[in-house]
């Protein structure tokens, strides 16, 4: 069994927590620039307080290479583009740019009334995604282009 492997089964034993759409962590994804990345909810509990921090772990054949914490702690990964960087929702219908380090390069809300789902990473650096409307099954979606810079074009 592999590292990453190995590493998400015991996040996953630690930590259950779910987004706004029920998609679980750990997720993981392959990086291009520092090997597999996991990507993991932490629930702590300091003092009484509960907190919940995401973080991202990059695994190497060898282990552990490096751990960054999220700017962003509802970020749900979809897309990875050629820089490595990502490409994901927060929950909130708001289209997310996540770089290696953990910081968010651009927050961009698409629409509030639907559901956005990103599709593909374009070769510019961008994404193609859909708006789903709330509570409806069966209406199909806009579809948006944005740009590497999070601008809808």
């Amino acid at each position: 069994m592999s590292i990453a492997l190995l590493l998400a089964s015991s996040v996953r034993q630690t930590s259950a927590a779910c987004d706004s759409r029920s998609k679980c962590f750990p997720a993981v994804l392959p990086s291009k620039i520092k090997g597999t990345a996991v990507l993991a909810s932490l629930n702590l509990n300091a003092c009484g307080a509960q907190t919940t921090s995401l973080q991202i772990s990059y695994v190497s054949q060898t282990g552990l290479a490096s751990q960054v914490n999220v700017a962003a702690n509802t970020f749900v990964p979809a897309l990875q583009r050629e820089d490595g960087s990502y490409i994901g929702t927060d929950g909130y219908n708001n289209l997310i740019a996540l770089g290696l380090d953990g910081n968010v390069i651009w927050h961009q809300n698409i629409t509030s009334a639907s559901v956005i789902t990103p599709l593909y990473a374009t070769a510019d650096g961008g994404a193609t995604v859909t708006s789903t409307p709330q509570n409806s099954s069966s209406q199909l979606g806009t579809l948006y282009t944005v740009d590497k810079g999070g601008n809808v074009t």
